[in-house]
């Protein structure tokens, strides 16, 4: 049986983005690392390497991200000392070759490792997987390639780490922890769910309770990647929607041209009144009427930096129009 086809833009967006803040990283290691091995590491030296490893032509469907660490038992100076690195993958659907994917990136690594003259370093392989369905494909290279019992000595030996956030309970994704994170794995968890409504206020209200002690630009940057990621993977939510739980978290504590104040703006009040009485006729499992896909559009424009298209001139375009330039909305890479 083939594969299915690869993740869709926005979940590489959002795991990229989460993954680029180094504490973000930090605490996913912790989580998905034994306690023991977590306290061989230094995680104070944790740093996200620039290189990616993913084929050019795989690079808007696939996300690789890697990190080297120091070992505890390394703390000499110069060469001597002992990196490991962590590459961690994402992947929304379960691929049956994804132990041999992970193997190709590690030999590019140590390669790499080689032309800069380094020694070759540890490399652990971790994977979040946020799919509708249990991860049921091998997770061992040795299940891949079957040797016969005779030449099982010359089998390469690795298992990758697994995250399966369909089947963690909620209480274990909002263990103590970066606050980002938790957001990061409730967005991949139940982003193309109709339950995710049900989170938004939640969701929200952690980032607001580390808003006073984040940097005002940080704080925009969560907020923009994480509205982005909902208005290009969910098909139900409505601009007011977001509105009602972004007024809930930061009744009084809003950044001028944050997300927040974004959705407060007098140009999104009848894109969004439309949306409502549409959504109220069409019921929450259509959730798809043309006043909540104007809502969207003229969101993502202003995220992403681009002229907002008017009332009007969204008005006079046919259902598939919208729909269409939605998407290429939805498929672009923002600049987060």
């Amino acid at each position: 049986m083939e594969d299915q086809a690869p993740s869709p833009t926005p979940h590489n967006n959002l795991f990229l983005y989460g993954l680029s803040q180094v504490s973000t990283a930090r605490s996913l290691i912790q989580r998905m690392l034994s306690a023991h091995a977590v306290e061989q590491l230094d995680l104070a030296t944790l740093t996200r390497e620039s290189e990616s490893y993913v084929d050019d032509s795989l690079r808007d469907s696939y996300a690789d991200v890697l990190f080297s660490v120091r070992q505890r038992s390394g703390e000499t100076a110069g060469d001597d000392q002992l990196w490991v690195y962590f590459l961690v993958e994402h992947k929304s659907q379960p691929e049956r070759l994804t132990a041999f994917q992970l193997l190709r990136y590690m030999v590019r690594i140590w390669e790499s490792d080689l032309r800069g003259q380094r020694s070759l370093r540890p490399i652990v392989p971790l994977v979040v997987y946020h799919g509708e369905t249990a991860w049921n494909r091998h997770r061992t290279l040795a299940e891949v390639i079957r040797y016969p019992e005779s030449l099982s000595e010359f089998a390469v030996q690795f298992v990758f780490p697994i995250l399966d956030l369909g089947q963690t309970p909620d209480e274990e994704l909002a263990a103590p922890g970066d606050s980002f994170l938790q957001i990061l794995l409730y967005l991949l968890k139940y982003g193309r769910s109709e339950q995710l409504v049900e989170y938004l206020d939640e969701l929200f209200r952690m980032l607001a309770e580390n808003a006073r002690s984040t940097d005002s630009r940080l704080l925009q940057e969560h907020l923009n990647a994480a509205v982005i990621y909902i208005m290009s993977t969910n098909p139900t939510i409505r601009t007011d929607d977001l509105q009602h739980a972004l007024s809930q978290a930061f009744p009084a504590f809003v950044y001028p041209g944050t997300i927040a104040d974004t959705m407060r703006k007098e140009g999104r009040e009848e894109g969004r009144e439309e949306g409502r009485e549409e959504g109220r006729e069409e019921g929450r499992e259509e959730g798809r009427g043309e006043g909540v896909i104007i809502g969207k559009i003229q969101v993502l424009q202003e995220l992403y930096g681009q002229p907002v298209s008017s009332m009007e001139s969204l008005r006079a375009l046919s259902r598939l129009e919208l729909e269409a330039l939605l998407a290429r909305l939805q498929a672009q890479r923002p600049d987060l």
